[in-house]
């Protein structure tokens, strides 16, 4: 019943939104730049309108029509996917780890892996060395970046980022690092401590 005290078989369940709270707290993260949210609707809308434009006015031939016909439905698919992706991202703290969400990974570091007396807020326009230069995993668009990515300064970071301007550095004690872009990074870094 729930007048009862919860067991952990049930703790995470929905039956105990109260315990949820307790134990986690989200920290919402910054909303992807204009360029970064027009993008999909460009992939999805405007370049299959393109194709479909051209091919009306170069011919009918047959095979181009169904290899076109494949990349209309396509297209719009992934761009769908991607502009879910770009808002399906969390970071929370969770019973003292914290965990990075971004579609389809699921990062969980325990707080105590993190060196927190590094740790700090930057501005990335100023601090060229900790700019994203090149993907490893993941997605880079202007305004938007999140995944594996080697930085100017030669090292390698986890990324979440959506503002240059105000970024929570987070160096791991054996070398890591993660760059994030919540809404309130002071707020994240207070609770981290």
């Amino acid at each position: 019943s729930r007048t009862s005290v919860p067991t952990s078989c049930c703790m995470l369940s929905h039956r105990w939104p109260l315990v949820d709270a307790m134990t986690r707290k989200e920290f919402p993260l910054v909303p992807p730049g204009k360029i970064a949210t027009v993008f999909p609707v460009f992939i999805g809308v405007a370049l299959p309108l393109a194709i479909a434009a051209i091919l009306f006015y170069v011919g009918k031939d047959v095979h181009a029509l169904r290899d076109a016909a494949t990349a209309l439905f396509i297209l719009p698919v992934v761009a769908g996917i991607l502009a879910w992706s770009m808002h399906a991202r969390h970071v929370d703290l969770e019973d003292g780890h914290l965990v990075l969400r971004r579609f389809p990974f699921r990062k969980r570091v325990a707080v105590s892996e993190l060196d927190l007396a590094q740790a700090r807020i930057t501005n990335l326009d100023e601090e060229r060395a900790l700019q994203p230069a090149m993907k490893i995993a993941g997605s880079g668009l202007p305004g938007y970046r999140t995944g594996w990515f080697r930085l100017r300064g030669k090292r390698t970071a986890w990324v979440l980022l959506t503002d240059w301007r105000r970024v929570l550095v987070l160096p791991k004690h054996d070398g890591g690092l993660f760059l994030l872009s919540p809404e309130r990074p002071d707020a994240l870094l207070d609770a981290l401590h």
